[in-house]
């Protein structure tokens, strides 16, 4: 998870200073360094001073950890694991956006609308809201006119010039022929 530089067994004079750096590698943090078997904390450098005698330097180094959080917004839920825990550079594991019967799912806050929702390679926390929209009823233009429609009506706005001729059609029915 990290180094202590410089490393092994280092030779000094009598009476001289000895610094040494404490760094973790990328995606790691600093748990402890021991000085002589004794904690010092998470300390990123130590200098021994006046050095008469051998002395032992060891860093302790743990993977980090990042919350994701994945919340819904007004008519809609997360179905999944709505808050994680994830090591650094791990995937989360899958969340969907699940939209309230009447409204759609259009996107996470990130921009995304990946639908269902994994994140890769996590580095960071993550805090992201799930957007629903209300189904809108289908629309369908052709040059000045304009049908819309709901579940049980449809109507023609527009107009339609002399010398054209236009054909409408609409359907209504239903899964069971109806």
């Amino acid at each position: 998870g990290g180094l202590v530089a410089p490393n092994g067994a280092v030779l000094i004079s009598e009476g001289s200073d000895q610094s040494f750096v404490i760094r973790p590698n990328t995606g790691y943090s600093i748990v402890d360094v021991e000085v002589d078997s004794g904690s010092i904390g998470a300390v990123d450098s130590y200098t021994f001073t006046s050095v008469t005698a051998d002395h032992t330097i060891d860093a302790t180094f743990s993977i980090n950890q990042y919350t994701l959080t994945y919340l819904a917004g007004a008519n809609g839920s997360i179905s999944g694991t709505s808050t994680q825990t994830v090591d650094y550079g791990t995937d989360s594991s899958q969340v969907e956006a699940v939209a309230d019967p009447g409204y759609r799912f259009t996107a996470w806050s990130d921009g995304s609308t990946e639908k269902p929702r994994t994140d890769l390679v996590v580095t960071g926390n993550i805090s992201v809201t799930a957007s629903f929209l209300p189904n809108t009823p289908p629309q369908v233009t052709h040059g000045a006119g304009v049908v819309s429609a709901t579940e049980t009506s449809a109507t023609l706005h527009g107009i339609l010039s002399v010398g054209h001729f236009a054909d409408v059609w609409l359907c209504w029915g239903s899964a069971d022929g109806g």
